[in-house]
């Protein structure tokens, strides 16, 4: 199930917010720094590009953050283990939310930009967040 309500959209069956921090999501994916992409909360998880977490900290993220390399596939429970979220149930094992990969790619519209790849045994969702071509000297790719 997907869900959007202004920027961004949450992965229900994954707990993963893009661009937003819904109150359920074990994980937001900020795509870049500009101030209508970066999460209310100011300590929520985040996965994101190495440049776009130096801006953040410079705008005052206090949280934790894990990045992300371009190109990478990362697994989904590999980023919840890094940030100490449980995904099964306490008690049956049963799992709260799905697996998948997430892998970045730049996006061109400003230094540390990123779209994400969410793929799971159920298909792909490409999300690009704002995005620019050409690129420029500016940024990645």
């Amino acid at each position: 199930m997907i869900s959007s309500g202004g920027h961004g959209i949450f992965l229900k069956d994954f707990r993963v917010s893009l661009d937003n921090s819904h109150p359920e999501a074990d994980v937001v994916f900020v795509s870049h720094a500009h101030a209508d992409h970066l999460p209310r909360n100011r300590s929520c998880a985040v996965v994101c590009s190495a440049p776009t977490l130096a801006f953040m900290r410079k705008r005052g993220y206090k949280g934790d953050a894990l990045v992300l390399d371009w190109q990478t596939p990362t697994s989904l429970n590999t980023i919840r283990e890094h940030f100490g979220v449980s995904y099964t149930r306490k008690g049956s094992g049963d799992s709260v939310s799905r697996e998948a990969t997430l892998t970045l790619y730049p996006a061109g519209h400003i230094l540390g930009s990123a779209m994400i790849l969410v793929e799971s045994e159920d298909g792909s969702l490409l999300y690009t967040g704002d995005v620019k071509t050409p690129a420029s000297p500016a940024t990645e790719g």
